[in-house]
């Protein structure tokens, strides 16, 4: 679990999120904005991730993720270091 609050994101917040792709061996973190959060988890819309809509062209890819694969954006954190 992660140490993270889900107080820390509000929609529309940017953020970054991991994904695993073909093994743990190879995982790269997305930009994403927050569309809406909860206890566990927040709602999210990949800014670069994209998936085929039947009749509108490509669409941004939304997910609900855990929190433990998710951290703030990097100017966020550069602010906070500061």
């Amino acid at each position: 679990m992660s140490h993270l609050s889900h107080a820390l994101f509000n929609k529309g917040d940017r953020l970054e999120v991991l994904k695993r792709e073909n093994g743990p061996s190879t995982s790269t973190y997305y930009p994403a904005t927050v569309v809406k959060s909860n206890k566990n988890q927040v709602f999210i819309e990949y800014q670069t991730l994209m998936v085929e809509s039947n009749s509108k062209g490509p669409k941004r890819l939304s997910e609900f993720v855990d929190l433990g694969f998710v951290r703030p954006n990097p100017s966020k954190r550069k602010q906070r270091a500061l």
